[in-house]
This record gives structure tokens, sequence and C-alpha cells, in this order.
């Protein structure tokens, strides 16, 4: 080495000392390096035996070694983090999917609970409108039978006979309601007093809201009259009753009012002009406005709390003349026609068949019965002829009363024909066949009416 020191005097005076070992940090005198020396005696002779490394060589070990740990110890690490991050956004994913799939089937049972709850309304609308199909033609064989004993100047029983045609009067307005729950009864429009249809229903309404509530029911005076299906108002008040029964299980007050009402401009959905408002109000736990919308329907109630309910129904008044009650038909009305009319009956129910032809032939109508739509059909092919078919909508057989009308229209464009129904869904195809209806149980007043050429109720 160029220029090398003939002595190291940092060993030098190590080794001074008198240690036979030991560790020491210098500077080179050599190569003027930091370094890290070693040294040991050997023996008992006067020699050393020296290494030394230099700091930065240490170092750069030591930084190679650590870099090589610090990666292959990373490596696993990140995997592992990537592992927990993926794990994570799946379970998060999982969690919105597990959320989104409850969310789902509660709609699903909720969807399935409501068709269950629609077709268990069904089924009952099916059987209530059934029974009441049926209670309305026995009822219609008894109002029949107590028309002709009416019509015939009763034979010494008129307070007995007008005691059941009470009895039936009430008995049709029941089955009509019961008709109406399965939405089922064509409506019949009629000119109302309200102060007269309120004096008739209070009964009724007081008998609905139990006698722990006290029923207030006023009209007040020069109340417009207004059209309406009397049975349905009476339904929906009777409905509203009942849930303020409910909402009331400790008494209170239940109050009903008409009053007539002018609006200048549109308003509550309703347009400019006069209206006679029913108002509905009790005092207790009330309902939800989402749960008042359902206070007409059949069948509804609850018990939901709020502030007290009122309900409010406008019905247009009515602009038209006020018809004249109806006088009953009496013998000498039908003595006094010129010529015997002939109508083709077909029912299917001989008993209300017989009530029928009985009051025709009180009205002064020869009545011919066929009991199927079948056989009817066969004596309007032979040519007979006749005022009127007056046809049952339901009927056995292959021919029902709408290829009945269809063959008569086709065939016999000026034949009168007429329906008897007690369903909604009859009174819709009559009219797309443009035939009118007699809606089911009717009176003999009505029949009059369709016979003497009158507008009847049942059809408008």
């Amino acid at each position: 080495m160029p220029n090398a020191p003939s002595r190291h005097s940092v060993l030098a005076s190590a080794f001074k000392k008198g240690l036979n070992n030991g560790l020491m940090r210098h500077v080179s005198p050599l190569d003027n390096d930091d370094k890290i020396a070693a040294y040991r005696r050997v023996g008992t002779y006067p020699i050393y035996a020296v290494a030394d490394f230099s700091i930065d060589d240490v170092r750069l070990a030591w930084w190679r070694r650590d870099v090589s740990i610090a990666v292959i110890a990373l490596l696993p690490c990140i995997g592992l983090w990537l592992l927990i991050g993926f794990s994570l956004r799946r379970l998060k994913a999982e969690e919105a999917a597990w959320h989104n799939w409850r969310g789902k089937l509660a709609l699903r049972r909720s969807a399935e609970a409501t068709t269950q709850r629609m077709q268990r309304m069904d089924a009952l609308g099916n059987l209530v409108a059934n029974v009441a199909h049926d209670f309305s033609n026995l009822l219609m064989v008894v109002t029949s039978n107590m028309e002709i004993a009416r019509r015939k100047d009763y034979n010494g029983v008129r307070n007995e006979i007008n005691a059941v045609e009470r009895a039936s009067s009430s008995a049709r307005a029941l089955a009509r309601r019961l008709i109406s729950v399965a939405c089922r009864q064509p409506l019949q429009q009629q000119v109302i007093r309200p102060e007269r249809w309120l004096d008739e229903v209070e009964l009724l309404v007081c008998s609905a809201v139990s006698s722990k509530v006290a029923l207030d029911a006023h009209a007040y005076e020069a109340v417009w009259a207004v059209k309406a299906d009397p049975t349905e108002l009476t339904s929906a008040i009777i409905n509203i009753a009942v849930n303020a029964k409910d909402a009331m299980p400790h008494g209170g007050h239940f109050t009903v009012r008409c009053a007539n009402v002018s609006f200048d401009a549109r308003r509550y959905g309703l347009d400019a002009g006069e209206y006679v408002v029913i108002t509905a109000r009790d005092s207790g736990t009330g309902m939800m406005p989402e749960v008042a919308r359902h206070a007409f329907e059949p069948l509804f109630t609850t018990k939901a709390p709020s502030e007290g309910t009122t309900i409010y129904a406008y019905l247009p008044r009515w602009q038209g003349e006020e018809p004249a009650e109806p006088e009953p038909a009496s013998i000498v009305d039908a003595e006094r026609r010129s010529g015997v009319r002939t109508v083709l009956l077909v029912e299917d129910n001989e008993e209300v068949a017989a009530g029928l032809m009985a009051v025709l032939e009180v009205l002064g109508w020869h009545a011919h019965h066929e009991p199927t739509g079948d056989v009817a059909l066969k004596v309007l092919e032979q040519g007979d002829e006749f005022d009127l078919v007056l046809s049952d909508v339901q009927m056995p057989g292959t021919c029902d009363s709408v290829e009945l009308v269809e063959w008569i229209r086709k065939r016999r464009s000026k034949q009168a024909v007429t329906l008897m129904t007690g369903y909604v869904d009859h009174l819709a195809e009559a009219r797309r066949l443009g035939v009118a209806v007699l809606a089911k149980p009717f009176n003999a007043d009505d029949l009059k009416a369709l016979l003497s050429g009158l507008p009847v109720s049942a059809a408008e």
C-alpha cells in the first residue's frame, strides 16, 4: 500500500493495555474508513489476531438481510390484508343481499297475506252474495203473495199483511246490504230527501253504535234533495257507526248532520256547485288519515289511535223534480186495460216464477213461464209472439240469458227484453247488450212501472 504508515497506532494503544481480547471502533489509518475491529492475543505470545470490518459494509449487510426479511414477511401480510379486504367487501355485499332478501321476503309475505285475505274476502263475498240471492228469491215469493193479498182487499187480514209487508221491506233492504258487501249489487239511484232518510236510518245507526254511545242525528231545515242509492248510503253510514263504536269502547258521542253547502270554486276535488254534506263525527280515539280512506269499505274496522274522527260525504244537489209517490195498481186498473198482453217469463226458481205470474195476472198480463233459456229459445223459434221477455240472468242449461238476448236482437229486433238479477256484474253485461235490468228483490210497483213503459229505478 503506498504511503502506508509504519505503525498502527490505534491497535498499538489497545495492545498496550494488556487486554487479551476486545472490540473497538476506530478510523483506520490505512484507508480512513470507519471500522469495527475484534482482536485476540495468541496464547502468551506478544502476537494479536485482528479482524476489522467496515461499518458501511456491516450496515449494508444488515440492510440487505432486513429488507429480505421484511419482503418475505410483507408479502403474506399484503396477501392477508387483501384477503381481509375481499372478505369484508363480500361480507358487506352478502349483508346487503341479506337485507334485500329480507325486504323481498317481507314484500312477498305481505303480498301473499294480502292475496289470501282477498281470496278469503272473495270467498266470503261469494258466500254472502249467494245466500243473499237465495234469500231474495224467497223474499220475492213472500212479497208477491202479500201483494196479491193486498190488491185483493186483504180478506180480513189487513193488519197481519201490513205487518208482514213492513218486515219484508226491512228484509229486502237487508238482502241488498248483504249483496252490497260482495260489491255485486246494482246501484238503484233514487231521489232522496235527506231528512226523511235520516229519520229512517236513525234506529239502525243507534243499534250499530250500542247503548254506551249517545247518538245525535239531525238534518237542518230545507236540506236539498240528492240522488243516490239509499241502501248503499245507509250501509256507508252504518259502517262508519260500527267503526265509531270500536273507537269508543267506554262510550262517547256520535253525531250525524245533513246540511247544504255551496262551492264557488273547485274544492276538495269537487267542482263548483251545490252539495248536501253528510257529516259523521265521533269522540273516540279516531283513525289515521291512511286508515280513514277505508272507512266506507264493507267489513272494515279499526282501532288506531288519533284524536277523534270526522268524515264528510258530499252529495250533489238534485236539480230535477222529485218523483211522486207510486200508487199501487188495483184490480180495477187491470180490468180497464184493453186486451190481454203477454209476458214470456224465464225463471228457474218455480216458487219465484209462481209469485211473479200471480202478480202479472193481477196487473192484467198473461204470463207464459219457461224454466230454462233452452226451452224459452225453442218457444221463440216456433214463432210465438210476446209483448215482453222477462228473464233471469242465471239459469241452467246451455242457453243462458246473454245468448237468449243476442238471439232476440238478431231475429226480433223490436222485441222488448228485461233481465232480472241481483249482481252488479250482470248489470254491466246487460248494459253491453242494451237491455233494461230489474234488480232483485223488486216489488210489484217496480214491475208495474216496467210494464207501463215507465223508467224502472233498478235499471237507472
